[in-house]
């Protein structure tokens, strides 16, 4: 009987194993643990699923209380962690918020433009700057004269009736509408104004250097004098119709293009007052008209079209 009780079977090996955890979702066998609850599941679906049943986040409590006596070096590891990100965040809000507060420049207005741009506000004109890298910013020559305290523009000049274009590069806004055009059409205009005068022969030795530096100047003027003389003459109708009797007009800014407008500037005005309380883009440009010209392809910005 002893012999027969010690050939019983043993149970089998899966048996004495401890049961394995469940998955709380589905009872299948569990593979992973909730990191914030210590719910058990088994797959990304159970996984989801338990979030949105128990409205779990699914990220454990890093500043849930932990007893002295259950502190531990993950627990330590843990809580450093945590100061180092809040740390991190205190330096990006505080990087930021001094972005948010700087002052903000756009990068077309640099110190010459905004000057520029300011003197042109004191005196009334309303001047609109484009963006670096446009064709009308990179063209634009005026400047502001701080020591002389005026605005040097530069001016187009348009003669539709030729088809023609002229840029002057810095006129003074002193300068009046009559010597602007004057200066460009009628040659007497330009004796002793453009060309420097020869240097004395007494004070030749004594300003040697002086004598040079005019010489190269007297050159430049020399090619400057014959490319006026040559749109001079391609403008001689202008010329032969009398400065009084040509139209000066100004466009107005921000018209539809089927509707154009335009100012009408009195030759007896310096350019300064021919500006104030219009708008200009970047630098004024203004348009010559013969008599003979058809007004009705310029309406006024006052008056309707028919």
């Amino acid at each position: 009987a002893a012999h027969e009780a010690d050939a019983q079977p043993l149970p089998p090996l899966e048996a004495s194993r401890p049961e394995r955890s469940r998955c709380e979702t589905c009872s299948a066998e569990a593979k992973y643990r909730c990191p914030a609850c210590s719910t058990l599941s088994c797959s990304l679906q159970c996984v989801k699923k338990h979030k949105a049943t128990q409205h779990c986040s699914g990220k454990r409590d890093r500043t849930a209380f932990v007893a002295i006596q259950e502190f531990d070096d993950k627990t330590i590891r843990s809580d450093y962690h945590l100061l180092e990100g809040a740390m991190r965040s205190i330096e990006g809000a505080s990087r930021a918020a001094r972005v948010v507060d700087a002052p903000t420049r756009p990068k077309s207005v640099y110190p010459s433009r905004r000057k520029l741009a300011i003197a042109a506000q004191e005196r009334g004109v309303e001047l609109e700057l484009m963006p670096v890298g446009m064709q009308r910013q990179k063209e634009n020559t005026s400047y502001y004269d701080a020591r002389r305290k005026r605005i040097a523009w530069r001016v187009e000049l348009m003669f539709p009736h030729f088809g023609i274009h002229h840029t002057e590069a810095a006129v003074p806004e002193t300068a009046s509408i009559h010597s602007i055009l004057a200066r460009l059409l009628m040659p007497d205009t330009e004796q002793g104004s453009e060309t420097p005068a020869a240097p004395h022969e007494s004070t030749a030795s004594v300003h040697a250097s002086s004598t040079a530096r005019n010489c190269a100047q007297s050159k430049v003027h020399q090619v400057e004098d014959g490319q006026r003389r040559f749109l001079r003459h391609r403008l001689r109708a202008y010329s032969r119709a009398g400065l009084h009797n040509l139209t000066v007009l100004m466009a107005v800014h921000q018209q539809p293009a089927n509707d154009p407008r335009y100012y009408r500037l009195s030759l007896d005005e310096t350019l300064g007052e021919a500006l104030c309380s219009r708008v200009v883009l970047e630098y004024p440009a203004l348009h010559i008209i013969l008599p003979e010209e058809a007004r009705s392809a310029y309406p006024l910005l006052e008056e309707k079209v028919q």
